[in-house]
């Protein structure tokens, strides 16, 4: 019983990790630099989740 339930914690544990990974990150960063990089790519990405 006491593996089951150790395995099962550790699921949680790579489950929680997981989403994290995928949910990406949030910064600060000044206009200017913002400015910059994307000037630098060649189109806008269109998977933002803020376009429908």
């Amino acid at each position: 019983m006491a593996y089951a339930a150790g395995a099962a914690v550790a699921a949680a544990a790579a489950a929680i990790a997981q989403a994290v990974k995928v949910s990406g990150a949030i910064i600060n960063m000044d206009s200017e630099d913002f400015d910059a990089i994307s000037r630098r790519c060649e189109k806008p990405s269109s998977s933002s989740p803020m376009e429908g």
